[in-house]
């Protein structure tokens, strides 16, 4: 099985990279081409069937027919086309519209993916293109999404009803993995301790990832400000980089906030264990594999509704959606929390194992496989 990889993030993106190891172990043969600006800092490192090219420059990033032109010849010029099964491309637009191109030409199917990107870049700014995007969906075998609130809000904002059942009946909904470091290091409680959280200890939330506005923390620490006026002792540690100043500035005037500098996951994991919920209300969010990474530490998770994460699970198996930057539903969120804690403590370890790259893998193979078979 030979599977080529259309994937500009690549380089970026460390679970992409994951995904493939474990495809690789599979007997999956990947190739990756990844599409670069000439204005990127080159690769010094080189992996075997990884293709960095240099494809266009900051003025074709305007033009989108002609970066993607550019793209797909450089793919054509260094990676034999012909040889591929099925075609992967992680995104719609700068990967599917080549992914779309090769497959024509040379009669290979190929899958897509709709990311954050797709939606509110593309899809917002240029509207234009959505009548491309139909048609790249249309001709893809397969759709992924990476949550079911996602695809929601994609049909119903984009796709005519004229097309919807042809494009619904190829839709996959998979999450991304976490890194196998969290798997393997997951947390094993002891089977004869209950928790008990109250106004008499001190409960600790946590926070971990940049701290931008998009990241949407003031409301939480509003939340926690009123529920410490109402007698509760919560503390509240951000571990991450400050990537907006400002913002951290106005999340000091909280005496009960900790903040801890960007870290590796090996000092990460302690810290995840030595808080009892987590919560990250971000505006926008495609997926958020830091509630994973929580989860399989067991911390209760407090998420976005709307957002990448929400309906992974049912409301109220490992936590609770909220609107993101509703104070009063953040506090009735961290109260349903501790009123449930043990409950939701032991199923985020449970299930936490959907974010298996091992588990996940084995249903691109499949999806693949299938593709396959039937071509």
């Amino acid at each position: 099985m030979r599977v080529l990889h259309i994937n500009g993030d690549y380089r970026t993106c460390n679970l992409h990279g994951a995904m493939k190891r474990h495809l690789d172990k599979m007997g999956v043969k990947s190739t990756v081409f990844v599409p670069l600006s000439v204005d990127k800092e080159k690769i010094r490192k080189t992996e075997a069937d990884v293709s960095y090219e240099y494809c266009f420059n900051r003025i074709d990033r305007i033009f989108f027919y002609r970066k993607s032109g550019k793209i797909r010849k450089h793919l054509e010029k260094n990676v034999k086309n012909s040889s591929f099964d099925v075609i992967h491309a992680y995104t719609l637009f700068t990967n599917g519209n080549v992914a779309y191109e090769i497959g024509k030409k040379y009669k290979i199917p190929y899958v897509v993916a709709i990311r954050n990107t797709d939606i509110y870049a593309f899809l917002k700014y240029r509207p234009y293109l959505k009548k491309r995007a139909i048609k790249i969906l249309r001709e893809a075998k397969k759709i992924f999404f990476l949550s079911d609130s996602y695809r929601e809000m994609f049909l119903k904002k984009y796709v005519p009803d004229i097309y919807m059942d042809d494009i619904c009946s190829k839709i996959a909904v998979i999450p991304n993995g976490i890194d196998d470091y969290w798997l393997e290091n997951k947390f094993e409680p002891d089977p004869a301790e209950t928790i008990t959280l109250s106004k008499h200890n001190n409960i600790k939330v946590m926070y971990a990832g940049d701290i931008t506005k998009l990241k949407n923390l003031l409301p939480v620490a509003c939340a926690l400000q009123e529920l410490n006026n109402e007698g509760w002792n919560f503390s509240y540690t951000i571990v991450g980089e400050v990537k907006e100043p400002e913002m951290k500035a106005r999340l000091a005037k909280y005496d009960f906030i900790k903040f801890i500098s960007k870290i590796t996951k090996e000092e990460l994991c302690p810290e995840y264990r030595k808080n009892h919920i987590f919560v990250m209300t971000s505006l926008f969010e495609t997926f958020g594999l830091v509630y994973a990474e929580a989860m399989s530490q067991g911390l209760p998770v407090i998420y976005s509704e709307g957002q990448g994460f929400d309906r992974q699970f049912k409301e109220g198996e490992v936590g609770y959606h909220v609107p993101p930057s509703d104070v009063k539903k953040i506090k009735s969120a961290i109260m349903e929390v501790i009123k449930n804690y043990n409950r939701l403590h032991a199923n985020c370890l449970k299930r936490a194992e959907k974010f298996s790259w091992e588990r996940i893998c084995g249903v691109y193979y499949k999806i693949y496989d299938e593709l396959i078979k039937n071509t």
